[in-house]
């Protein structure tokens, strides 16, 4: 069934009205119960779910059960989603995602503040496609602006499951050509000249 346009969902003064296919769904007194392969446009996402919940007097959207959502160039998986069409804010539990350039990641708990920014706790970033990652930067918590850059406290670079590298601060680039000003990961050596060595450089 395609639910758009109802007249439940408020006047055209208010942001974009979803559009909900679903193989089942129950009419409550403020809300709606879909469940059955969702589908859900709202806001820029498309979202997958088996189950979905709308409240249509606060304009909340709650979706569970393997919740898919996809926007632009990023995708985004987790246990269960809670949207506000009204302030377009939202939280995604057990998340895990893929954006450009490559990069994949995982949070307890994602955020998102506002159209281009997202907020994270228990966070683990990698470009590594092996069981083990080859590496792997984690934080406790940080930032994410759109097709911009990863922003992070405390991270900490693991090689394979080994810790070698703490910062205070990291901002990674994930700007769509793939470069931005800062400074690039630490490289450590050795040489018969040098001996044991940390190298920085700045782009």
């Amino acid at each position: 069934m395609l639910f758009a346009g109802w007249s439940l969902l408020g006047n055209a003064q208010e942001s974009k009205k979803p559009v909900i296919r679903a193989d089942h769904q129950v009419q409550e007194e403020d809300s709606w119960q879909f469940t059955g392969n969702v589908e859900a446009e709202f806001a820029d996402y498309r979202m997958l779910a088996e189950a979905l919940h709308y409240d249509v007097k606060q304009r909340i959207l709650t979706a569970e059960g393997r919740v898919t959502l996809n926007s632009g160039d990023t995708m985004l998986t987790g246990e269960r989603m809670q949207f506000n069409l009204k302030t377009h804010r939202g939280e995604l539990i057990d998340a895990a995602g893929l954006m450009s350039p490559f990069l994949q990641f995982d949070a307890r708990r994602l955020n998102q503040l506002d159209a281009q920014t997202l907020s994270f706790r228990g966070f683990h970033l990698t470009s590594c496609a092996q069981v083990v990652p080859r590496w792997t930067i984690s934080c406790s918590r940080g930032k994410i602006r759109k097709d911009r850059y990863v922003e992070m406290l405390w991270p900490v670079l693991k090689v394979k499951k080994i810790p070698v590298f703490v910062w205070p601060y990291l901002r990674y680039p994930v700007a769509k050509e793939g470069r931005a000003t800062g400074f690039l990961f630490p490289r450590f050596g050795k040489s018969e000249l040098r001996g044991s060595f940390l190298q920085t450089s700045f782009f």
